[in-house]
């Protein structure tokens, strides 16, 4: 359970990143019917049947575009790992400074 809570916290992460770059939720943005109604199913549907959104354009830097693109992997072994160092996020945490927050 733990495993699979990680993968899911790791895509909301990325998809947070995403509606906080371009104020637009990706997945509910186009799973909005033409009446405005929003439907868990075409929720579901979006995520299962579209490829997973990517920040585009030259208003990101290419580590936060790619820094997105690893969360949002559909495979979850390979999405960014809780702990990974990556360049949009600097150095990743060391078990002494996470014991601040605990």
């Amino acid at each position: 359970k733990q495993w699979y809570q990680r993968r899911v916290a790791i895509t909301a992460g990325g998809i947070s990143v995403i509606e906080l770059a371009t104020g637009v939720h990706p997945i509910l943005s186009q799973a909005v019917r033409p009446n405005g109604d929003l439907v868990e199913l075409d929720i579901l549907v979006v995520i299962v049947d579209q490829a997973p959104p990517r920040l585009t354009g030259n208003r990101y830097s290419d580590n936060l575009k790619n820094f997105v693109e690893r969360c949002l992997q559909k495979d979850a072994a390979d999405r960014i790992q809780l702990g990974e160092s990556h360049p949009f996020l600097g150095r990743g945490p060391t078990d002494e400074s996470m014991l601040q927050w605990s």
